[in-house]
């Protein structure tokens, strides 16, 4: 789908369409705040180009923003979407259970042993 966008323009692209989305919201509804509009517009166009900037470095920020991420950065975002996929199942109790609880005597299949 972006694959006629260059990698260069495309977060700063998706920062100026969201930031152009945003505005035209605070005009619509905003009310007599409707000049904070004229903020967002500049303040999205600062961050476009630091972004569009930014991306043309060759650094490990660079790499983000201009959407080239090499196998280092690519295997960390995998990891991290690994423990956050983790923690939120272990808030559900679907994650592994400790040995210990186990022999607690959790027969009554309740995640935590509760004591009488």
């Amino acid at each position: 789908m972006t694959s006629f966008i260059p990698p260069r323009l495309r977060r700063p692209l998706l920062l100026a369409l969201t930031g152009a989305i945003f505005a035209v919201a605070w005009v619509v509804r905003g009310g007599p705040t409707w000049w904070i509009s004229i903020m967002v517009v500049v303040a999205t166009a600062v961050r476009v180009v630091v972004v569009y900037v930014r991306a043309g470095q060759d650094t490990d920020e660079g790499a983000l923003a201009g959407s080239r991420a090499d196998e280092r950065l690519k295997l960390l975002a995998a990891q991290s979407w690994a423990v956050a996929g983790k923690v939120g199942l272990s808030n559900y109790g679907v994650g592994a259970q400790d040995p210990a609880d186990e022999e607690a005597g959790a027969e009554d299949g309740a995640p935590f042993p509760v004591s009488p």
